[in-house]
């Protein structure tokens, strides 16, 4: 049984969403975290969406550390992990995260995806290049998890405080969340850039509004039982 002593390790936006819909329909809500702060979307890509476009397939080499489509912070961060070691996975590898976090659980019953990333693609200007990669990782998780209608929350980039350089293009990243919840049937955006914070740190602390946002975007049948 979750609880906040129990559950301190896991998201908190994620519990947040377990226990209002635990509270709402009586059914017992399982969790699963896969999550890894400062990861890019296309480290979350099926390596075989990686393969089929033209474009992602440089993604796949060992010099994927020299690309300009992985952020510079990402591939900073990577760096000094891996050392001399640059050939070696690390979890900023494109596909790597999908490949040894979500492609175990093909055919798991999921019904739904809370997705809070973005930041990294952030820096980047190029909004068809985002967009493309948001897309390509909803249809391709849908493809190998067995569902093709899993619905998927999207959770807009919060307002934060601060003049880092780096965010500079977040209200250009909101529009391109916007278009692809707009574009793909099954997909919700939830609003949160009213919800920010003025410090710093890209994790605002109050979760719980940010949840319930979550929470108000679920379609009815959510709240149906069979009790």
């Amino acid at each position: 049984m979750a609880s906040p002593s129990s559950a301190g390790e896991i998201s908190a936006i994620a519990w947040w969403v377990g226990k209002m819909v635990h509270q709402r329909t009586g059914e017992p809500i399982g969790i699963v975290e896969n999550a890894v702060g400062g990861s890019g979307t296309e480290a979350w890509l099926p390596r075989e969406v990686l393969e089929s476009h033209s474009a992602y397939r440089p993604l796949l080499s060992d010099q994927w550390l020299e690309s300009d489509r992985v952020s510079s912070w990402a591939k900073g961060r990577a760096r000094r992990n891996l050392g001399t070691h640059v050939t070696a996975n690390h979890p900023f590898r494109p596909g790597f995260l999908f490949e040894s976090g979500v492609r175990p659980w093909a055919g798991f019953p999921f019904e739904a995806v809370i997705w809070y990333q973005g930041e990294t693609n952030a820096e980047s200007p190029d909004d068809r290049w985002n967009g493309q990669l948001i897309c390509d990782l909803i249809t391709g998780w849908r493809g190998v998890l067995g569902n093709p209608g899993l619905p998927f929350y999207l959770i807009q980039l919060p307002r934060i405080g601060g003049k880092d350089p780096l965010r500079q293009y977040w209200p250009q990243y909101r529009e391109v969340q916007a278009r692809v919840a707009k574009d793909i049937p099954g997909v919700k955006l939830v609003v949160t850039s009213d919800l920010g914070w003025d410090g710093p740190d890209v994790h605002p602390p109050d979760k719980k509004p940010v949840a319930e946002r979550v929470v108000e975007v679920m379609p009815e049948p959510v709240w149906k039982t069979n009790r």
